[in-house]
């Protein structure tokens, strides 16, 4: 009797995005190749990013496998040797491979490392299918030979892979069987191919050049999706294939889908499925996985208490259909979410090998050339940044309906001859959605623009709950005020906030002011959002606040500081109430992506101000050193006691006094002034010819006393 059996899923990672996207969408593998000895050179990536994203992916409990399946001549041996030593350095999973020297080579490069702690644990070994494996006596060889893994030629029928298992299994032989199960087949045998060499070979074709394109180099270029006219020997006599003289594809076969028969592939004891795909776009990548993640899962819980004779398993082999007739449930659940494998392009699919080879359906249909196409990558917003610090385990996350999380989602276009007239869909975690009375968005603009103007789109019309909270940074609110004008507090916070963001710090400046100066210190990357925009978002209590953040906010190009754009009308900001600027503040801070929020505020005692004050882990008050700032800072002192006595509300503990534009004018009184019992801390001294014109230059310049002074006030917050 049969019993069903999870595997592992394998995606491809043509780059870090696309292995994260794999990952995020459920993978429970990657598998990558590299800028050299790979079967895929153009692969964008080297031992640098592949040592981040194999940390990354260990984290998350998650395997990586190294493709080096090119076949090796001499001249290469030493330098594939002192490579494949550094890959094994990097602690990946296993090693993929195809040439036999390479067992040889890790056995060299093993014992030379053995005594090494920076190994955690010795990769496997994993023969590709480029090996071109169909029988059992083949892989009890290579398993001998230390090979944990056998990706199974193309070529064998799901029948044959059953019964190579099941004699591994009666011998217990120590190895894994794989399989592909969706992607692009090669119309040669298990890819061994030389026409892509021949026909860019100028020794054998006229359109040849001294740059030849080998496949087994990793080079192909696909020959067998050209489309092919018979020449007759009189040289521009040309004889189509069929009457209507169009081109034919002879030699381009379709792509293998499995999506409905995963069950039989599971019931047959399969220990890794694979997804073909490594040059494929991280929409492939995320849509293909995502369905397959789905099948799997559904398999193992509609086919968990199943048992199948191996007559009736060999039946469904011969017959496929009809195990779809015998198990509708599991029909109708594909017939689902079929349509996450068809959203990417591709070519028409077919079983390939598996099934019975009465009636091949592999190759392409003469005259049948085009790709399936039905969906167009309006944008995508991936998170391919990999930082220690900054992740969370998607396993240890309940999902929740229309919850996703907003660096991982695809927005689509279906029927785009005219984008006015198409349907936009949303690709995430929870499915495909339709978009509606959707904005059009320009693609001719900067990329920091137009990510920006997605977001705030997704953020205004969406209905799903956005969680961003994915940073592990505990956020200081720090607060500019001043009960005087002129006092050159907005100097400071901009200073301040300039200050902080050289020494690395993660900084947000935001000026609450109804006549801010934010536009003469900071240049934006022409943003079209400004603080208008999150001023009516409050308004509405939408759920995506911190994503009409992300998308409204702006970044000055010379400090990297983060801002809103001043409002569109100055009469905006007195829209805010007490309860939206806390709820403001309250999502910068629940972001955990700044180490620091400045807030700058205007110098009234409004209720708004109260509300950030007491959002407020440290509160600047400034004063200019003169007679009137003296007589405000006591009438202030007198409505902090008033807001005390009658709301409980109290700001000495966390206040810190600074005096500007100090000079010599005989007031020695304010030399002893103090606050809450704490002496100012930071006397600035009067400068001449100070003007905003001096730019952030001048407020990052230890040389000069404001620039000092600054620097004070930021050693204190770090």
């Amino acid at each position: 009797m049969n019993k069903i059996v999870k595997p592992t899923l394998y995606s491809p990672a043509g780059d870090i995005s696309k292995g994260l996207s794999a990952i995020f969408f459920g993978a429970d593998g990657i598998y990558l190749g590299l800028d050299k000895f790979s079967l895929r050179k153009t692969a964008n990536l080297n031992l640098l990013s592949l040592e981040k994203l194999i940390k990354h992916c260990h984290k998350l409990n998650k395997k990586v496998d190294i493709t080096l399946n090119a076949y090796l001549k001499n001249y290469e041996i030493n330098d594939f040797k002192d490579y494949l030593k550094n890959i094994l350095l990097l602690n990946p999973d296993s090693i993929i491979f195809s040439d036999p020297s390479v067992i040889i080579l890790y056995e060299q490069i093993i014992e030379e490392l053995f005594n090494n702690k920076t190994i955690k644990k010795l990769p496997s070994l994993t023969l590709s299918t480029q090996s071109n494996t169909t029988n059992y006596y083949s892989m009890k060889f290579w398993n001998r030979h230390n090979v944990k893994r056998i990706v199974a030629a193309r070529e064998l029928s799901l029948e044959e892979i059953f019964q190579i298992k099941r004699e591994a299994i009666k011998e217990g032989l120590n190895f894994e069987l794989e399989t592909f199960i969706h992607g692009a087949m090669c119309i040669s045998l298990s890819g061994r191919c030389l026409l892509s060499l021949y026909m860019t070979n100028k020794k054998f074709s006229k359109k040849g050049t001294e740059n030849t394109r080998d496949a087994n180099r990793g080079e192909c270029v696909h020959p067998c999706r050209f489309a092919y006219l018979v020449e007759q020997s009189r040289e521009g006599e040309y004889f189509p294939i069929e009457e209507d003289g169009r081109y034919t594809y002879i030699l381009s076969s379709k792509d293998l889908c499995l999506l409905y028969y995963i069950p039989l592939l599971m019931f047959s004891k399969i220990d890794a499925f694979k997804i073909e795909g490594r040059m494929k776009s991280s929409f492939y990548t995320s849509t293909i996985t995502f369905a397959y993640r789905k099948a799997i899962d559904k398999a193992y819980e509609i086919f968990f208490d199943i048992e199948l004779e191996d007559k009736i398993l060999l039946h469904y082999f011969k017959n496929p259909l009809l195990f779809l007739e015998d198990f509708p449930d599991w029909k109708n659940f594909v017939d689902q979410i079929k349509i996450f494998s068809e959203l990417a392009s591709h070519r028409p699919y077919t079983t390939g090998f598996y099934f019975n080879q009465e009636f091949p359906d592999y190759m392409m249909p003469l005259y049948d050339s085009k790709l399936i196409q039905p969906y167009l990558i309006v944008a995508e917003h991936i998170k391919n940044e990999i930082d220690e610090k900054n992740f969370k385990s998607e396993s240890l996350e309940k999902e929740k309906d229309f919850k996703i999380k907003p660096d991982q989602f695809i927005i689509l276009v279906k029927n785009s001859i005219k984008l006015e007239n198409s349907r936009l869909f949303l690709f995430s975690k929870n499915g495909i959605f339709e978009i509606k009375n959707y904005k059009i968005v320009s693609k001719y603009q900067t990329g920091d623009k137009l990510v920006s103007s997605i977001l705030n789109i997704f953020s205004e019309m969406s209905n799903y709950e956005v969680c961003t909270g994915d940073g592990d940074k505990r956020t200081k609110v720090v607060t500019f005020y001043s009960p005087c004008g002129g006092a050159g507090k907005s100097t400071l916070a901009i200073g301040t906030s300039v200050q902080c963001a050289q020494n690395g710090l993660s900084t947000f400046y935001l000026n609450l002011e109804k006549f801010p100066s934010t536009g003469l210190y900071f240049e934006s990357f022409n943003n079209s959002q400004n603080f208008s925009n999150i001023l009516y978002y409050l308004k509405e209590n939408n759920k995506n606040l911190s994503l009409k953040i992300e998308g409204s906010r702006s970044i000055d190009r010379s400090t990297g500081v983060h801002y809103f754009s001043p409002p569109e009308n100055v009469f905006d900001i007195d829209e805010l109430s007490p309860d939206e600027a806390k709820k403001l503040v309250g999502q910068l801070i629940k972001m955990a992506c700044y180490d620091v929020v400045i807030m700058d505020i205007s110098s009234e005692l409004s209720n708004v101000n109260v509300s950030v004050l007491e959002c407020s882990d440290l509160v600047y008050f400034v004063l200019p050193y003169d007679t009137v700032s003296k007589h405000k800072l006591e009438i202030l002192i007198k409505g902090f006691e008033i807001l005390d006595k009658r709301k409980g509300i109290h700001f000495w503990e966390k206040a810190e006094l600074i005096l500007n534009k100090c000079a010599n004018s005989g007031l020695s009184d304010f030399d002893n002034l103090v606050l809450n019992d704490k002496p100012a801390f930071l006397h600035i001294p009067y400068i001449k010819g100070l003007d905003v014109s001096l730019g952030t230059e001048y407020l990052t310049d230890l040389g000069n006393p404001l620039g000092n002074s600054v620097n004070q006030v930021v050693q204190r917050l770090i």
